[in-house]
């Protein structure tokens, strides 16, 4: 027997976005496109319809007195935290960089039946003022096309 309890939802369609396999890094110390591709955009079949949203991707920061932030935007709204986001990581005094597999989770109610993006913003906490990066995509293998695990977003519209 399966489970018949009260509040399961019925799947109405699954978006996959286009992998980005590009490294990149800002020095911004608020919320910006961590990647032109690292987004889906889905087209809800009614307006009282949630959309369950999945982003993964590997972030960190180049120094080990600064921190880095992630979050999702749906269209210009931050669904995270003003400051810290859905996400947060730090690295270590004396290490250049924590690499952290990160995923992130967030079920939105967009109210609408038009296309509504989603995209993946990172920001820089420059705990002492030096203007380190936050980056997205970077590992201990390198920077380039085929060293960096892919950034990929998922959007599930659920009634």
């Amino acid at each position: 027997g399966g489970y018949s309890g009260g509040g399961v939802g019925k799947i109405l369609q699954v978006v996959a976005g286009t992998p980005d396999t590009t490294f990149r890094q800002t020095t911004s110390t608020t919320f910006v496109t961590a990647s032109s591709t690292c987004n889906v955009a889905i087209t809800p079949t009614s307006s009282s319809s949630k959309i369950l949203v999945v982003a993964y991707a590997v972030f960190s920061c180049n120094d080990g007195n600064d921190g880095w932030a992630a979050t999702i935007y749906r269209d210009s709204t931050n669904l995270g935290v003003t400051d810290a986001g859905l996400a947060y990581g730090n690295s270590v005094a004396g290490i250049t960089a924590v690499h952290f597999p990160t995923t992130m989770f967030y079920v939105d109610s967009p109210n609408t039946t038009s296309s509504t993006t989603y995209q993946v913003y990172i920001r820089l906490h420059d705990v002492d003022s030096d203007a380190g990066y936050a980056r997205i995509g970077h590992t201990g293998y390198g920077t380039s096309s085929g060293d960096v695990p892919p950034a990929m977003m998922f959007a599930m519209e659920f009634a």
